[in-house]
């Protein structure tokens, strides 16, 4: 067995719901199980399993590239260990605890739920709610004391989603009949008062204490912090300066071909008023899933063969549903696990949702993006169960956003919609180093943002909220994609007409770090 995998197997033990996406039979029995994750004790064990593996790779004499991805990985949990304390900030506006248990029953996590007992044993975690509760605001009142506080932005939406959860009517949640009943009871009896215990403290003793500046620039050491995750989310070397420059050259870049669009179609006004002019919305909910089934369809029968080598049933193509939760944020996302990969799409908002949207999205999150990509190393019984379960975000992100150049059955319509997802990735490269890099203000983030993106003022907002909420990750996706475009050139360079077996060396090497992929690539292909 590979270290890796020896080290996912004690993971595991140390974090049961780590199973939920490699299902292992032989830790079925601790499905029921919770970890307060917060506290001194767990944090202690963590580190110590992660120093201990440190060590047996670094004492083997000749590492496979699975060694160096795991010797990578965990040179970054290491160091995040030093710089990323939970102790202050354990929570945000998106690690939004306790309401992920809820939203966890409406589907949107790793679990399965297949019966009566998978919801019983999902239920029983909520049993260590009020306990991982007390943890979460003691910790948050070291913050107040050390001055490390969340931005007051992020406060007030977290209130928000709090006050929101509790004025939910329990009656409509998402889930089966037959297990309703037991739902509603921990419901009230964990995460009611959780939620209230927490919206008390944030509004009575927190947020006045909170800053109105967003980034990590503003903290002691937030500049050192921010360049490590920066290096981590894209290439080693990049500095936020050269990030921020990137991202206004790709705004640039990315504007000239949306106004050629716009002359050729011949339309006259603002850049915002053709993404308009380009938007058709749909009638009813179900028409974006049958739509959305449909543009699968045909990717799979007229772009996949085109692209790739292997054989793809049919059967094997992802399940499109809609995202269970009245309250989601997310126009769409994909989650898999080792059964099932499902791409949900928000059918709630039918009327903001441009259909010329759909096709990009579904070549990003279905096939040729994340589902392919994950059936793909689920199914190679070679590869590790760390390789496997791997969420490496700039391989993994910028594969999905490589996979939108796939334009073959694009109207002009659809490349608009398209550019304009591009954009949105260009513009967070701005916004992000912006942010954390250079101090820039709520105000000054948005009025970018409301300049190229035809987003709603929430929608932006909600942006901003992720961007402060989760430093540097939202680089991932176009650093990853333009490092993907620059191999497939310099391969097609070498090997003209042999776009599919580039893809097959992509997937070969499978998911880890730009920096390894690039290093890995320029091994093979010599």
């Amino acid at each position: 067995m590979e270290l890796c995998d020896q080290y996912i197997h004690e993971l595991i033990q140390l974090v049961p719901e780590l199973n939920d996406f490699h299902q292992l039979p032989e830790y079925s029995h601790l499905r029921p199980n919770y970890v307060n994750t917060l506290t001194k004790e767990f944090q202690k064990k963590e580190r110590e399993l992660i120093r201990k593996y440190y060590k047996l790779v670094k004492q083997k004499q000749e590492l496979s590239f699975y060694d160096k991805v795991f010797y990578e990985d965990l040179k970054i949990m290491i160091q995040e260990s030093k710089y990323l304390s939970l102790d202050h900030v354990p929570i945000d506006a998106l690690n939004n605890f306790p309401i992920y248990y809820v939203s966890g029953l409406e589907g949107e996590t790793d679990y399965e739920f297949t019966d009566k007992q998978s919801y019983l044993d999902y239920l029983h975690r909520f049993k260590g709610i009020p306990e991982i509760t007390t943890t979460i605001i003691d910790n948050m009142k070291k913050g107040i004391k050390h001055k490390d506080t969340l931005p007051r932005l992020i406060v007030l939406d977290l209130r928000d989603q709090y006050k929101n959860l509790l004025d939910m009517n329990l009656e409509e949640i998402n889930v089966p009949t037959h297990i309703k009943k037991e739902v509603i009871k921990f419901i009230e009896t964990y995460v009611f008062p959780a939620v209230n215990q927490l919206k008390d403290f944030l509004e009575n003793e927190y947020l006045c204490k909170c800053t109105d500046k967003l980034g990590l620039s503003s903290i002691g050491g937030g500049m050192s912090i921010y360049k490590g995750l920066l290096e981590e989310q894209t290439i080693k070397g990049y500095t936020p300066k050269q990030i921020h420059e990137l991202g206004l050259r790709e705004v640039k870049r990315i504007v000239s071909k949306l106004m050629k669009l716009k002359r050729k179609m011949k339309f006259k006004g603002n850049l915002l008023n053709f993404y308009e002019h380009c938007s058709i919305n749909f009638k009813q909910k179900k028409d974006i899933i049958s739509y959305s089934n449909k543009l699968q369809t045909e990717i799979y029968q007229k772009i996949y063969p085109k692209y790739f080598h292997t054989d793809l049933d049919i059967k094997d193509l992802a399940k499109i549903e809609q995202i269970k939760s009245n309250k989601s944020r997310m126009y769409a996302f994909y989650i898999g696990t080792k059964k099932r990969g499902t791409f949900y799409v928000n059918t709630n908002i039918y009327k903001e949702l441009n259909k010329h949207e759909l096709l990009t999205l579904t070549l990003h999150e279905s096939i040729p993006g994340h589902h392919l990509q994950l059936i793909t190393h689920n199914r190679d019984k070679d590869l590790p169960l760390y390789i496997q379960g791997s969420n490496n975000t700039a391989y993994c992100e910028g594969w999905a956003m490589y996979c939108e150049n796939f334009t073959d059955l694009h109207t002009d319509k659809e490349m608009v919609s398209k550019y304009m997802y591009e954009l949105q990735r260009a513009v967070r490269l701005v916004v992000d180093t912006g942010i954390h890099a250079f101090n820039w203000s709520y105000k000054k983030s948005f009025n970018y943002m409301k300049r190229y993106l035809n987003y709603s003022d929430e929608l932006i907002k909600n942006e901003i909220i992720r961007y402060t909420c989760i430093p540097s990750q939202a680089l991932s996706y176009k650093v990853g994609e333009l490092t993907m475009l620059f191999l497939r050139d310099k391969y097609l360079k070498k090997y003209p007409d042999k776009l599919k077996d580039f893809h097959k060396l992509i997937f070969d090497i499978g998911p880890c770090s730009l920096e390894l992929l690039v290093k890995e690539f320029i091994k093979k292909n010599i």
